[in-house]
C-alpha cells in the first residue's frame, strides 16, 4: 500500500515545473530521488559501522 507525501518546493522551481509537468510521473520522481538518498544515507550508515568494527579489532588485536 502506498502512503501520501506532500512535499513544498520552491517558488522558482514550480513555476519551471509548469510548462513540462505533463511530461513527467512527478510521484515517480520524487519516489526515486528518495530511494537514492536514502540508500546513499544506509551506505554511510553502514561504512561507519564497517569501520568502527575494523577500529574495535585492532584494538583488541
Amino acid at each position: 500500500m502506498s502512503q501520501r507525501v506532500t512535499i513544498a518546493v520552491p517558488e522558482s522551481l514550480f513555476v519551471r515545473l509548469q510548462p513540462v509537468k505533463q511530461r513527467f510521473n512527478i510521484s515517480a520522481l520524487c519516489q526515486e530521488a528518495l530511494e537514492m538518498a536514502i540508500t546513499i544515507e544506509e551506505l554511510k550508515t553502514q561504512v561507519a559501522e564497517d569501520e568502527n568494527l575494523v577500529q574495535r579489532l585492532q584494538s583488541e588485536k
